[in-house]
């Protein structure tokens, strides 16, 4: 799950996109009319509390991932601990998808985040959106400081 919300978030960015979201785990009920649980209300909120472009990694799924059985690159490169711009409450260290890691190697990326923020500030230039792209830019100087990122 981790690797399809990298992989995710770094092609809607190179469709010019910014998306935000969450992963969670729990019980969910489907059928051919509708979906309800736990978790979808869960991740729900935790994407609703978010004010930047990413995707926030709960902490019942870390429990659930066994650093021993997960590969090096996943714990290492594709997760990071970030204190997650929210709209409210504490600020704390979370858990954050890093799709800068793989996605910055390529030239094409930093060019459509570039375009990214050009095409959101024009033309409703507005805090709110002024906001999520500096918590945006903030996280990928973070990840680009990261070793083993470049």
């Amino acid at each position: 799950t981790v690797l399809y919300a990298e992989a995710l978030l770094r092609t809607a960015m190179l469709q010019k996109l910014g998306m935000r979201g969450a992963l969670t785990f729990g019980e969910v009920f489907c059928d051919r009319h509708m979906v309800i649980g736990g978790a979808i209300s869960r991740v729900y909120e935790m994407e609703q509390q978010q004010e930047w472009i990413g995707c926030w990694v709960d902490e019942c799924c870390l429990k659930r991932l066994n650093r021993a059985t997960a590969t090096d690159h996943l714990w290492d490169i594709l997760l990071a601990s970030y204190p997650i711009p929210l709209k409210a409450g504490p600020v704390k260290m979370e858990i954050a998808v890093n799709w800068v890691a793989l996605g910055f190697r390529d030239e094409r990326l930093p060019a459509a985040w570039k375009r990214v923020k050009k095409k959101s500030l024009f033309p409703r230039r507005t805090w709110d959106v002024m906001r999520k792209l500096q918590n945006t830019d903030r996280f990928i100087t973070a990840m680009l400081k990261l070793p083993g990122v470049h």
